[in-house]
């Protein structure tokens, strides 16, 4: 799997030595800790447009994501930004883009046409039961199931 992000955030925070290091541990963590992803969907992406010299869009995702008796359904947004030089796209996630020092920081200057969504999140208790399917009185068989 190829992971593209803005190169102005790495640059700006991080060697991209140290950033991946950190996406690899923090993938790890999350894996130690038991988080299953169920899905990960891309659900739409918007029309590119075209400002100050870049082109732009944004992309809507879905994540379901398992933690032992929780499930966490989330809908977010990335902002997708065409880099010319390396005729590649770069995504940040689109709600950080809210916090204005931060994305002065990272992209000055920083303006869009787009109207990007606000991410939505929404947690559910699962529970694990037990069903069973009764053959005959001396003989049953247990599927466990969620």
């Amino acid at each position: 799997m190829k992971l593209f992000l803005s190169p102005q955030v790495l640059l700006k925070f991080w060697e991209v030595k140290k950033a991946l290091e950190l996406l690899e541990t923090a993938c790890n963590t999350m894996a130690s800790q038991g988080l299953v992803f169920e899905k990960a969907e891309v659900k739409h992406v918007s029309d590119v447009v075209f400002k100050n010299e870049q082109y732009r869009c944004y992309v809507k995702g879905f994540n379901q994501i398992n933690m032992g008796n929780l499930r966490i359904k989330s809908k977010s947004y990335l902002l997708g930004i065409y880099d010319n030089n390396k005729d590649i796209w770069c995504f940040l996630e689109a709600e950080k883009l809210k916090n204005k020092t931060l994305t002065e920081m990272i992209l000055p200057n920083f303006k869009t046409s787009l109207d990007i969504p606000d991410n939505e999140m929404t947690t559910e208790e699962t529970s694990t039961r037990l069903r069973l399917n009764i053959k005959n009185q001396d003989e049953f068989s247990a599927k466990k199931s969620c």
